[in-house]
């Protein structure tokens, strides 16, 4: 396997569970590195876009300080056409819990988000990694908190 081995669909699978299982951690951000490109990284939330490895360790360190009790259960990924780099559709079901002082409880945020990847097979590794990650929607259940 080389650089220009088309990214399969197993394999943005085991890229998003491994990145939804650090997320749920709350793992160190370094830990997050070998699933990024290193190079052209480019994130787009609700709350904004954040380019580069700084981008995403800011946008990890403000999450990871507001929300606790996070589960992300992989619902469907999908990659359109095998290539380097690949397009794929990733669906999430997300929850998490959030507090906002003073108020006496917690809140809990339940939703399906529908994603679009750019997946980029990495030059030091070989394995792919997330070149463009693009929330296009949030699809929040009944009862549900809100962003």
């Amino acid at each position: 396997m080389n650089e220009s081995t088309p990214i399969t669909e197993s394999e943005v699978q085991a890229l998003a569970a491994n990145w939804y299982a650090k997320l749920d951690a709350h793992a160190p951000v370094e830990d997050f590195m070998p699933l990024l490109a290193q190079q052209g990284l480019e994130m787009h939330y609700p709350e904004g876009v954040f380019k580069g490895i700084e981008g995403f360790q800011e946008w990890y360190n403000r999450v990871i300080r507001l929300f606790f009790d996070e589960h992300h259960e992989l619902k469907e990924v999908a990659v359109l056409q095998p290539a380097d780099p690949a397009n794929a559709t990733v669906v999430v079901n997300w929850q998490g819990s959030f507090w906002k002082p003073p108020e006496p409880r917690s809140q809990r945020i339940v939703l399906d988000s529908y994603h679009t990847w750019v997946v980029k097979r990495s030059p030091d590794t070989n394995k792919p990694a997330i070149l463009k990650y693009v929330v296009e929607k949030l699809e929040y259940a009944k009862g549900s908190a809100r962003l």
